[in-house]
């Protein structure tokens, strides 16, 4: 696990870690979470070094570049009523005026609009310097939502929170949620688990940008958690 082990009382209940530490390969990554769901790199997204000499992966969404896991072997993912969080590193390159320069981060969906939930944000597409960030459910249709600023080649700590019927969304630490439906029991079913698209891995491709090191939990991680983790990470990124 990234910058601490699994005694660390931050990685408690932690379902899901890819640190991103191979900076190679074609084929694989590694989840250092105990449960160490297999992972596979889709269509090759590419490595890049930082300036801090860690490696994080950039993707393309014309290449539809992703990280998937088997939705059988990722079943503890498949939340239902349970409180749980997640959070991740993001980077685009650029930043147009437009819809299709998406970026869903993190998804474990079947069929849209039936089961499963996500986090999905997209760039500038209003040119005012703000994003678009959801936390989706489904079949409920019910979402937080926030609009975080963005700029290009920038990296900002994404996170999230559920507890009940309520999501909260964070960026770079900060409670950013602007409004929260209510989110009604998740449909589940064997779905895929995807980094990089949504929708069973065909649509909403994220890039062109890097990200790194998405974590899950099935916990509810305090507000007090999220600004940890990005104090404790945010200087490998120059933030």
């Amino acid at each position: 696990m990234s910058l601490g082990t699994d005694k660390l009382k931050l990685n408690q209940n932690l379902l899901l870690s890819i640190p991103m530490f191979e900076g190679t390969g074609t084929v694989s990554v590694k989840d250092v979470a105990k449960p160490h769901h297999p992972m596979t790199l889709v269509n090759s997204p590419a490595w890049y070094k930082e300036s801090s000499g860690l490696y994080t992966l950039s993707f393309t969404h014309t290449s539809s570049h992703k990280i998937t896991s088997p939705g059988a072997l990722c079943a503890d993912m498949a939340f239902t009523t349970e409180s749980f969080s997640g959070v991740i590193w993001v980077n685009w390159t650029t930043l147009p005026n437009t819809s299709s320069n998406v970026g869903t981060y993190i998804d474990k969906e079947g069929v849209a609009n039936s089961t499963g939930w996500g986090l999905t944000a997209w760039p500038d597409i209003y040119g005012d310097g703000f994003g678009i960030m959801t936390f989706l459910t489904n079949p409920s249709g019910g979402q937080a939502y926030a609009r975080p600023s963005c700029v290009a080649n920038t990296w900002y700590l994404f996170g999230w929170t559920k507890v009940g019927t309520v999501c909260l969304l964070y960026c770079n630490g900060v409670d950013v949620t602007i409004s929260s439906t209510t989110l009604a029991t998740l449909g589940t079913a064997a779905n895929l688990f995807c980094i990089g698209a949504r929708t069973n891995a065909t649509q909403d491709h994220f890039g062109p940008g890097r990200l790194w090191e998405p974590r899950v939990w099935n916990r509810a991680l305090l507000p007090s958690e999220h600004m940890e983790i990005f104090n404790r990470e945010r200087a490998l990124f120059g933030v």
